[in-house]
C-alpha cells in the first residue's frame, strides 16, 4: 500500500473533521532499509517483521489454530433403514397419480409389502413406499399393496384406514383382493394408477440389444 494510500485510509477513519489537520502534517516521513514508510518513534519495522518466515521459536508464543479454521468434516446423509433393503428387492410395479401435480408424481412397487399413506413410517415401523402428504383425507397408512415372488400374484387391502380405499370404483378391505395391471386406486381425494413391470426373462436378457427374434417363414407370406 503506498504513502498517499495510507493517509487516505486514515483520513477516513477520523472523519471529514480531522481531513484539515491531517493535511498539515508532513507527507514524508523515514524509510526502513527496505523502503517501507515507518513512523519517526517505531524501532522496528512491523512490515519487515510480517514478511519474515516464521520459526519454531517464533511460533513457540502462538495461540493453536481456532478449531473454526480446521476442514469441515462430511457428516452422511441419514438414510431409512427400509432404503437399503429395497435397493435389494425386484421392482414389479409403479403407482402414479397426477392429484396434486401437473407434473405427477412416480412411486416404485418393489417385491413384498409396499405401504401407502400419509405418514413416512408405520406403526410396525415399516417406511410407507407410497407416501402423499397433501391429501388431508388419506389416513397415515392407508392401503397395503403386496407381491408374492414365489407366486407372481399382486394384492391390495386396506389396512384399516379411517377412510375407505377403493379399487375401479369397489370398495376394498383388509382381507384384500388381486391387483390388476391398470388398476385405478382411490385413496381420500387421491386417486392412483397402477402398473406392472414384468421382469425380463432369461431369454430376452441373453439376446444382444438390436436383434430381432426369429420370425416364422409362415408370416411373411
Amino acid at each position: 500500500m503506498g504513502e498517499k494510500s495510507i493517509w487516505n485510509r486514515v483520513a477516513g477513519l477520523v472523519g471529514a473533521k480531522g481531513e484539515a489537520r491531517l493535511r498539515e502534517l508532513p507527507t514524508h516521513t523515514r524509510r526502513c532499509p527496505a523502503g517501507h514508510p515507518m513512523a519517526l518513534d517505531w524501532a522496528e519495522c512491523p512490515y519487515c517483521k510480517a514478511e519474515r518466515p516464521s520459526t519454531p521459536d517464533s511460533q513457540a508464543g502462538q495461540a493453536p489454530a481456532s478449531p473454526a479454521t480446521a476442514p469441515a468434516t462430511a457428516i452422511a446423509p441419514t438414510r431409512y433403514r427400509e432404503e437399503t433393503k429395497m435397493a435389494g428387492r425386484l421392482l414389479v410395479g409403479v403407482v402414479f397419480t397426477f392429484s396434486w401435480s401437473s407434473r405427477g408424481q412416480l412411486f416404485p412397487v418393489y417385491a413384498g409389502r409396499n405401504h401407502a399413506g400419509a405418514a413416512p413410517m408405520t406403526r410396525e415401523g415399516e417406511r410407507t413406499a407410497i407416501l402423499v402428504t397433501e391429501d388431508p383425507a388419506v389416513s397415515a397408512t392407508q392401503f397395503l399393496i403386496l407381491y408374492q415372488q414365489d407366486t407372481g400374484q399382486y394384492r391390495i387391502m386396506d389396512t384399516s384406514s379411517s377412510h375407505a380405499t377403493f379399487v375401479n370404483g369397489e370398495r376394498i378391505d383388509s382381507k384384500g383382493i388381486e391387483l390388476p395391471d391398470d388398476a385405478q386406486i382411490r385413496a381420500g381425494n387421491t386417486l392412483f394408477i397402477f402398473k406392472k413391470l414384468l421382469p425380463p426373462t432369461a431369454e430376452a436378457e441373453l439376446r444382444p440389444q438390436g436383434d430381432d427374434p426369429p420370425v416364422a417363414a409362415s408370416t411373411l407370406l
